[in-house]
């Protein structure tokens, strides 16, 4: 059996969030691992958010052709090149946490909510915030 390549490249290493995501990504692949699925599976990217070293360091793992790439893009417009080179390369593109500028330019967008979702939230959960003082009708 083919072992499958996933690389994983947040905006920036060491922040909470993305040691969530980073964790969360080697469960399932523990998980598939678990069920006879062979993936290498490495998580890199910048310690800092510098966009160009982002893009460097995708460009750097596009030419290993992976199976698969998975990105929280520094910069929408920037990284668009690079996810298209991936992507015409038939490596699938996956951005999480924020898109790339042109959806054609990946396959997958994953995100904790939508901004529709979370303008609703906001409109009904601003007016009614605790503390807020609340006038009396007249």
């Amino acid at each position: 059996m083919r072992q499958s390549m996933i690389f994983m490249v947040p905006k920036f290493t060491g922040a909470a969030y993305f040691t969530a995501t980073e964790k969360g990504a080697k469960e399932a692949v523990a998980e598939l691992k678990g069920k006879g699925v062979a993936i290498d599976f490495l998580y890199t990217g910048p310690s800092v958010a510098n966009t160009d070293e982002q893009i460097r360091i995708i460009d750097d793992l596009v030419a290993q052709k992976p199976d698969a790439i998975i990105i929280a893009p520094n910069h929408a417009d920037a990284l668009v090149p690079v996810a298209k080179k991936a992507k015409t390369s038939g490596i699938k593109v996956i951005a999480y946490d924020a898109d790339v500028a042109d959806p054609t330019a990946r396959q997958w967008f994953v995100n904790q909510g939508t901004f529709t979702l979370a303008g609703q939230l906001s409109s009904t959960w601003w007016p009614n915030r605790p503390g807020r003082a609340h006038a009396s009708p007249s």
